[in-house]
């Protein structure tokens, strides 16, 4: 009879450790997510600024992008490649950025002010022109329908001003 008890005893003792492990395992995860979130936050946010340093540091490429972006000129083939291969670039880690907001990896503030960025480069016209004629492709399905969504919004917003 001694026997049983101590072995129920055992038993119970050994199902309350599993219990509390298992609970603190879920803590650690958690924790461990929210600080994964923090950092994958604040990595997106630096590479965000690297985009605009490489423009403020890049003589030639700043002149390129001035081009393309600011002013209505002619630019020669290497200048078209490069002014492609950074918007490429751009829209790739900005599709990254859209993947860990929809991930839930980035917060709701951070990605409207990365919606209000693209919103910037989306009011350029070789800009759209680039999206619309990318020949290199390499976009999710729902990156593109986002891009294309708020190019409309922008183009109808426009056309509101102006009438």
């Amino acid at each position: 009879m001694k026997t049983d008890v101590a072995f129920f005893v055992t038993q119970i003792i050994g199902a309350l450790a599993i219990i509390i492990s298992l609970i603190n395992l879920g803590i650690e995860i958690r924790k461990s997510r929210k600080q994964s979130i923090k950092e994958s936050m604040d990595l997106i946010t630096k590479e965000r600024g690297d985009f605009i340093k490489v423009l403020a540091t890049d003589g030639d490429l700043a002149e390129v992008m001035t081009k393309g972006v600011m002013k209505n000129e002619h630019m020669n083939d290497i200048e078209e490649f490069r002014f492609a291969s950074y918007l490429y670039h751009l829209f790739v880690h900005l599709e990254l950025g859209f993947r860990k907001w929809a991930r839930g990896n980035i917060d709701d503030e951070l990605w409207a002010s990365w919606v209000e960025a693209i919103q910037w480069w989306l009011k350029k016209p070789k800009v759209v022109q680039w999206w619309k004629h990318n020949d290199v492709e390499g976009f999710t399905e729902s990156f593109k329908k986002f891009i294309n969504n708020l190019i409309i919004e922008l183009e109808k917003k426009t056309a509101e001003e102006e009438a």
